[in-house]
């Protein structure tokens, strides 16, 4: 005895369809939140939440990462960071900036407008930006740009847009926000500022957060950056693990 097929919502929306096109949102946009993945797909949180752990994912530093590093993440992970750290030895006096901010302070805040979503040209869009920004605030420096390896970071037309500006890419493992200064030290920070506040407009966050950003003073942006080599040096210490908050 069979059931007959039925019309309608499947029994479980945890299918392998869908389980690829949470993995496809993760890989483009690893602090997306579980709520955007709900929207995107139109199911449920316990659906949602079933495939990301499924996937391996957690959450850390507000990234979706894996659960369990695999023996190759952990290999590049402390093989990048032996060599960022035998670096950073050697140029210890040398300012290492990220795409918005450096050890001196607020450069760049880029908005996506309401719909949409970055891309590869949407971000060589922003580095051009920039790359103005930085001829006016840090004129005459050679630009060290540290990015997680999002898929628009890592496209060619990236990487050729980034050449041709005749900046450097500094090394960054895979699954590794801990290791990325606006994950583990910037964002953090933005949310506690502005926890509680109400906006009425987008146009009222922006400007918010572009205060916030302008309010933190540049010991703060220092310590955000020269926490990194300590961050190189507790994960080759712990063999490419993750590192603690």
């Amino acid at each position: 005895i069979e059931d007959e097929p039925r019309s309608g919502r499947p029994r479980t929306a945890s299918t392998e369809r869908n389980k690829g096109r949470v993995d496809e949102i993760i890989q483009d946009d690893r602090g997306v939140t579980v709520d955007t993945i709900i929207r995107k797909l139109g199911v449920g949180h316990s659906a949602v939440q079933e495939m990301i752990e499924s996937l391996g994912c957690k959450k850390h530093c507000a990234r979706l990462v894996l659960r369990l590093l695999t023996e190759d993440h952990k290999d590049e992970r402390k093989a990048n960071t032996s060599e960022l750290l035998q670096r950073y030895r050697h140029e210890a006096a040398n300012v290492m900036g990220t795409v918005v901010w450096d050890a001196e302070g607020f450069i760049l805040a880029e908005f996506l407008e309401p719909g949409q979503t970055i891309n590869a040209a949407r971000y060589v869009q922003t580095l051009h930006k920039l790359r103005r920004a930085l001829r006016d605030k840090r004129p005459g420096r050679n630009i060290i740009i540290l990015h997680d390896n999002a898929r628009p970071h890592a496209a060619r037309l990236t990487s050729e847009a980034i050449a041709k500006m005749g900046w450097e890419v500094l090394l960054h493992p895979s699954y590794s926000p801990d290791l990325a200064p606006s994950d583990y030290h910037l964002f953090g920070f933005v949310n506690d500022q502005l926890r509680g506040q109400r906006f009425e407009t987008r146009e009222a966050i922006e400007k918010a957060v572009r205060q916030c950003l302008r309010r933190a003073g540049t010991e703060f942006y220092r310590r955000g950056i020269f926490k990194l080599p300590e961050r190189w040096e507790k994960c080759v210490q712990r063999s490419g693990d993750y590192v603690e908050k």
